[in-house]
């Protein structure tokens, strides 16, 4: 997927300074590397939105070095490990100001945060037509319009609410 995609669908956030800590909040993370021996040194690839003269937002990629000094944490506040990032996590993240001049640019990470995943859940409301249990599955809708139905299939991680 083309970086330019992403926007409109997952914002990133922008990147603020305090004296010289840099700051991002919900960037998307694109690629984690860890080095073999430890797993707890490498970097992470990250996108976040950027600001033009034209107050267009376009997407960056900044490499985060991680080392050992680095504080990786939940949103609970413990501790993780470098290893437990993925592609496609949202963190929060502070770096050094100092940034290499290479593509893409590089800096020092001094602490970052994985955000949680909104989890998604689906509800539905409706009138139970039929209910097939042999074959693990009901109907909802309406009775007389077969093009006015859902058919849900049951497994074991399906929850039911109501009778």
């Amino acid at each position: 997927m083309d970086y330019m995609e992403y926007i409109g669908i997952l914002p990133q956030g922008m990147i603020t300074q305090s004296g010289n800590i840099l700051r991002v909040d919900n960037a998307l993370v694109e690629e984690v590397f860890t080095n073999n021996n430890d797993n707890q040194t490498g970097y992470v690839l990250i996108s976040y939105g950027v600001e033009d003269q034209n107050d267009m937002i376009r997407i960056d990629i900044l490499r985060l070095n991680v080392g050992k000094d680095t504080i990786i944490i939940n949103e609970f506040g413990e501790t993780i490990c470098l290893c437990e990032l993925r592609r496609e996590m949202r963190i929060d993240a502070e770096f050094s100001s100092a940034m290499t001049r290479s593509i893409p640019p590089q800096s020092r990470a001094y602490r970052i945060m994985v955000r949680t995943e909104e989890l998604s859940i689906n509800v539905t409301t409706d009138r139970v037509v039929s209910v097939d249990i042999g074959n693990s599955f009901f109907l909802t809708g309406n009775p007389y319009d077969m093009n006015d139905q859902i058919r849900f299939s049951v497994g074991d991680a399906t929850i039911l609410l109501h009778q």
